[in-house]
């Protein structure tokens, strides 16, 4: 299993290299790769779009991108302020890697 250790500030103006880096991961031999978002500071809505992309991308290919860990609160709360929590809630896409905080945050269950 692979695994992808993202840090910084994940904004738009980071959308093209995160994008880039997914596409190099989804060539790569490993079948599931792991993503830790432990380090991401601030990340907004093409964030959570480069993310969804891949996680559909791999599993058109019979690939698993996950979660190695469930995002921090702050993130949870960006991404239902962002209103992809809603999106997420309605996938039934079986790759969403955000749909069980995003019901989750729903239920209140989130700080």
């Amino acid at each position: 299993m692979g695994k992808i250790v993202l840090h910084g500030d994940c904004l738009v103006n980071r959308a093209e290299e995160l994008h880039q880096l997914f596409c190099h991961l989804l060539k790569q031999s490993d079948d599931q790769v792991a993503v830790d978002m432990s380090a991401v500071g601030r990340c907004d809505v093409s964030f959570f779009q480069v993310i969804c992309s891949a996680a559909r991308s791999f599993a058109q290919r019979d690939k698993h991108l996950a979660l190695d860990a469930p995002p921090p609160a702050a993130f949870s709360r960006q991404l239902e302020k962002s209103g992809m929590a809603s999106a997420c809630r309605k996938c039934d896409c079986g790759s969403c890697l955000f749909k069980a905080s995003s019901d989750a945050m729903q239920a209140g269950d989130v700080g």
